[in-house]
This record gives C-alpha cells, sequence and structure tokens, in this order.
C-alpha cells in the first residue's frame, strides 16, 4: 500500500513510478488509511521521485525486529534534520535542522543509519505491526510531521525498532523548515504513550539515539520540555538510561 501526500505537484511523478514496481499497488491519497495486512509506504509528494530510496528502505524493513524506516528530506543545499529527540512528555525537537545537505552533522549523526523512537521523512515504510498498532483517531486524517512522528513510535509498542537513514536523501520540490512539535495535540498519542513499553522511557528522554544530554558538548542543546503532560503521561520509572550501539547496514 502507498499513501501519497502533500502538495499535488509531485503525485503524477510518482504516481508514473509506482507503476514500474514489480508487484500491484494500491495507492491512498491525503489520509491516513486503515489497519492493513501489507506494508505500507508513505511517501511525500513534494519529493522528487527516487526508485532507490524508496527500494533501500523497503530492504531495511526486511531486517529482524525492524518495523519502520524513515529517509531523510533535503532541500537544495540543506536537510530538513537529522532525526527527532522526543520527551516523555510529547515535546519532539528536530536535531540540527538546517545541516548542510552533505555534512556529517555533530558527533557524526549524518554518517549512517541508527534507531530512532520516532521518525518522519520524505518517505516512510511500516510494517503491518505498526498498521496494527497505529491509533485509530488517525484514521482518516490528513497526514502531517506530528501524526508521522506518533505513528513510527507505534514500531515500540510490541518490541520493534525504529530505523532513520540519514543517508537515504530525498530532494524536496521546496526548502523545508523543521520546528519543535507539542504531540500532545496529535490524535492517538496517548494511545500510543500508554501502549509503551515501561523500559521505553528514561530520565524523561528517549532510549534510543539521539539523546541530547550526550550531544550538548557538540553543540547540540538539550531540549525544552515546557508540554503539561496528561493524566495518562505520568512519567513512568525505568531502568538507567544506557547508550544504545547503533545499528549499521550497507
Amino acid at each position: 500500500d502507498v499513501l501519497l501526500h502533500g502538495v499535488d505537484a509531485g503525485r503524477r511523478a510518482w504516481r508514473r513510478c509506482l507503476e514500474q514496481a514489480t508487484s500491484p499497488v494500491e495507492v491512498h491519497e491525503d489520509a491516513w488509511p486503515a489497519a492493513g495486512e501489507r506494508p505500507l509506504l508513505v511517501v511525500d509528494a513534494g519529493t522528487r521521485p527516487d526508485p532507490r530510496a524508496a527500494t533501500t528502505a523497503l530492504a531495511w524493513l526486511s531486517l529482524r525486529g525492524v518495523t519502520a524506516v524513515g529517509a531523510a528530506t533535503r532541500g537544495p543545499l540543506r536537510r530538513a534534520h537529522l532525526g527527532w529527540s522526543l520527551t516523555q512528555r510529547g515535546r519532539a525537537e528536530p536535531v540540527t535542522p538546517g545541516l548542510a545537505a552533505h555534512a556529517l552533522g555533530p558527533g557524526l549523526l549524518g554518517a549512517g543509519p541508527r534507531e530512532v523512537a520516532a521518525t518522519d521523512g520524505g518517505l516512510l515504510v511500516l510494517a503491518p505491526e505498526v498498521r496494527a498498532a497505529q491509533p485509530s483517531a488517525l484514521t482518516g486524517r490528513p497526514v502531517d510531521r506530528a501524526g508521522q512522528l506518533v505513528t513510527t513510535l507505534a514500531a515500540h509498542v510490541d518490541g520493534g525498532a525504529c530505523v532513520f537513514l540519514p543517508g537515504v536523501q530525498l530532494r524536496a520540490r521546496a526548502r523545508e523548515r523543521a520546528h519543535a512539535l507539542d504531540l500532545t495535540t496529535t490524535p492517538g498519542w496517548d494511545e500510543i504513550a500508554s501502549s509503551l513499553p515501561t523500559s521505553f522511557w528514561s530520565s524523561g528522554a528517549d532510549v534510543f539515539c539521539p539523546r541530547h544530554p550526550l550531544l550538548t558538548p557538540l553543540g547540540v542543546p538539550e531540549p525544552v520540555d515546557d508540554a503539561v503532560p496528561s493524566a495518562s503521561q505520568t512519567p513512568v520509572k525505568g531502568p538507567a538510561a544506557s547508550v544504545e550501539t547503533p545499528l549499521t547496514g550497507s
């Protein structure tokens, strides 16, 4: 299944690209479809068609335990971001927004794939497990950045992994800007936050790279968490944070 969203300019080009697929695809537009039994490819129609990027993302989904994959977006000169930092109170902040397209970034965050808590991108690939765990409140709603983050967060409900591919860069037709988001206002946040395992959160931040406390000496500021948690977001006591080994791949 394929979900096209965003500006109309690139939809015709993406459709032509999808017609070359070796197996039939069902195309949805603009709004999140209901849960299905097939992987879902979420495509920002504001990017230039890139079959190799889609193939690479789908290949990562074939790895054991990987249930969501996101590919980066860049403008003519700069990337939208290198992933997102997410706090338990629902505040998401882009990591190094506006970094030069080919820069490696602080701590080499732009050098290779890594496991993250949630992501958006020029394209996302969601396994059937994620579609089953996706909040029902998102079905039929327009696709936006916050909804993508909440949906990919569902990758961890059953112990899966969400992977961000900074090296797979889809060229956006317009300059992108990524800003901090309050996910508590996004439909489905409460549903997903309450479904995550208690070990997911630690010290008010996600246990996956990027962790702002580790990146602060490199010039990446810690997020200011000023969102007010709802009753379902009472801090969960978890194990002490540990540095995760980033996923690697070719």
